[in-house]
């Protein structure tokens, strides 16, 4: 255990620790009456070894017009998102899709939404597919 401090409204509930970085996993624990009632736990990345494509849907309408969009995560071996990762990736839709727009979330990234191509940033990048008249399945 590394500290225990108090909160409450005065301090908007916060508690914060000055805490040396290493390797490992962090918990932190939400206690209210001597009871656990949240905690949330954060674990070290090693190396990016994967990529996990996410996608708000799997089926879009063949109208020209309907959006999925699919967020990009860079990945350990072992699944935990590596947070510093900020690798080139290039998209490709086979199929009757298209690309609509790529983006990572960077404020000040001078790159063009309109492309196939964005840099991860914080180890995410978003790309959005875009239906044709044609019926569409993400998978």
């Amino acid at each position: 255990m590394i500290a225990e401090k108090q909160t409450d409204e005065s301090k908007e509930f916060k508690a914060v620790f000055a805490v040396q970085y290493g390797v490992g996993t962090l918990k932190a624990v939400g206690v209210v009456e001597n009871k656990e009632v949240e905690s949330k736990v954060l674990k070290t990345a090693g190396p990016t070894a994967k990529i996990v494509l996410k996608a708000d849907r799997m089926k879009l309408q063949a109208n020209g017009q309907d959006l999925s969009f699919v967020i990009v995560e860079l990945t350990d071996a072992n699944g935990i998102l590596q947070p510093n990762a900020e690798n080139q990736l290039h998209f490709k839709v086979e199929g009757a899709g298209v690309i609509a727009g790529v983006d990572n979330a960077r404020l000040n990234d001078p790159d063009s939404y309109v492309s196939n191509a964005r840099k991860a940033w914080k180890g995410r990048a978003m790309v959005v597919i875009k239906s044709t008249h044609l019926e569409v399945s993400c998978t």
